[in-house]
């Protein structure tokens, strides 16, 4: 289960807190001042939230919940219902999942309706760079915006490490009050698949909604493509925002054109659309783009590497026009943008006479193609490419991206990603099976990075796939320590 950490800001009536959700007649006197989704974090004054999850229910622990001191609990109705002694507040709710995230909105003043313009974005890749670029931008020009997504809650230069790209509807609901109290005008919020279906972020009150794109990713979780964008839809049909800014490159964000629920669109893509990306150039030093917006062109340099950015970049200047960012303000924001921790990110130093070498997120298909893609188009010489694949995830990406891996670049090296409970020399097969010639193979990711920078000529370029900024590698039970940029780093100093 996932903790909810929160001070006392306010304390509420019960009866007032779950006005409209459940009957609490008699509960007047009962003050809650924290609210908890999990049983460890239950305090005397704690309303315990018991759901059922993915990987666990809440429901299991509200004995413990009441043992430790919680002056209320509110759990899922389909619960078998034991006997609660009569002076103890405990109540069923139906679809309580759903429900949450307004509970918990109602508990924190309601953050996301008071001066907090919040963008949510979502989509298969992009969301974690476009949720970057855009506060990157805003706060170039004077605007403070907070981010909470997979790099970590809290502004670009002070993030706070989260375990999930969207945290649980109280987290959420939390972090959003304290942007609010920090005086924070904008926030860009990263809205997961999972986080979708399972209603996280129900309560929020999303002023922009934003879709990059849509491609094979989290089978494993939603069972079918088809589960997975009725998901992502779900940002875009169920909330009422006032501008949804949709990729039309992508054939679902054309579909959602035609859905959504919000009062204007901005549309971009490769020469269509709000927003057009016109034309491209890039170096090892950086992206120029030529953009048409509305009746003007804009070209715009700046220090991010790979094509791949140029559409991220279109988005951001959508998502700046939807927040009425004035379009000089857009110019001078997006030409100050640098690479995003952990995409496309650069660890050799401008001056170094090596191989260059670059750290990226790509853990599906079509993020490890764009990544390769673009890393190909600015290599003098050969390109390697370091990678592996996440245990206990969807299985049926492995051998796909083996062949894609195979196709772009002249030397893999197939190395252990995050196994977890998956046996890593199984994955690796699964990996292989789609590939036609036997590359190498080092289980021992670090190693795998030092073999490929140690071996890398100076033309050539390294890239170091599926990790991005991640500082932590899991088998089994077992968390360390690993950071894919900082082991680059070193085995870059070590070759001078």
């Amino acid at each position: 289960m996932n903790m909810s950490i929160e001070p006392i800001r306010n304390s509420w009536p019960l009866n007032a807190l779950l006005q409209g959700f459940t009957d609490t007649t008699g509960s007047d006197e009962i003050l809650i001042d924290h609210l908890c989704t999990d049983s460890r974090s239950v305090r005397p004054g704690s309303l315990f939230i018991a759901v059922p999850g993915y990987e666990d229910d809440g429901r299991k622990y509200i004995d413990d919940a009441l043992n430790s001191g919680a002056a209320a609990v509110i759990y899922h109705l389909d619960d078998p219902n034991p006997v609660r002694s009569a002076d103890v507040h405990v109540y069923g709710l139906p679809n309580l999942k759903e429900s949450v995230s307004t509970i918990a909105s109602r508990f924190f003043d309601e953050p996301s309706q008071h001066r907090l313009h919040v963008v949510g974005i979502t989509g298969t890749n992009g969301k974690t760079t476009c949720a970057w670029l855009c506060a990157a931008a805003l706060e170039a020009i004077g605007r403070k915006c907070g981010i909470i997504g997979t790099l970590g809650t809290g502004y670009i230069n002070n993030l706070n490490y989260s375990r999930l790209t969207t945290p649980d509807p109280v987290t959420v609901q939390s972090d959003l009050s304290h942007l609010v109290d920090e005086n924070t005008s904008f926030a860009c919020l990263e809205a997961s698949s999972h986080a979708l279906d399972q209603s996280r972020v129900s309560g929020v009150n999303f002023t922009t909604v934003v879709f990059t794109n849509l491609t094979h990713d989290h089978l494993d979780y939603h069972c079918s493509k088809e589960h997975y964008s009725a998901s992502k839809a779900k940002l875009f049909t169920d909330f009422a925002p006032k501008t949804a800014v949709l990729n039309i490159d992508d054939h679902f964000g054309l579909a959602l054109s035609r859905c959504t629920n919000a009062s204007r669109q901005i549309t971009y893509g490769t020469r269509q659309g709000d927003v057009q990306l016109l034309h491209t150039e890039q170096s090892h030093k950086g992206l120029q783009v030529n953009l048409l917006v509305g009746e003007r062109e804009l070209k715009i340099e700046t220090r991010l590497i790979g094509r791949l950015n140029a559409i991220n970049v279109v988005a951001t200047v959508a998502v700046l026009l939807a927040l009425d960012i004035d379009i000089k303000d857009i110019e001078v924001a997006v030409a100050s943008l640098t690479p995003v921790p952990g995409r496309l990110e650069p660890m050799h130093e401008s001056s170094s006479l090596g191989a260059r070498v670059y750290v990226d997120y790509a853990h599906t298909p079509d993020g490890l193609e764009n990544a390769l893609t673009s890393v190909r188009e600015i290599t003098c010489g050969k390109l390697w490419c370091v990678f592996g694949c996440g245990g206990s995830r969807d299985t049926e990406k492995r051998p796909r991206m083996g062949a894609i891996a195979e196709r772009i670049a002249d030397y893999v090296i197939v190395t252990d990603d995050n196994p977890r409970a998956e046996s890593p020399q199984h994955i690796v097969k699964q990996i292989l099976d789609g590939m036609k010639s036997t590359p190498s193979v080092e289980h021992n990711r670090r190693t795998a990075i030092y073999q490929a920078i140690s071996n890398a000529k100076p033309a050539d370029t390294v890239l170091i796939a599926g990790k991005g900024h991640e500082t932590q590698q899991i088998y089994e039970t077992s968390v360390k320590q690993f950071s894919d940029r900082e082991i680059a780093k070193q085995a870059l100093r070590s070759q001078k």
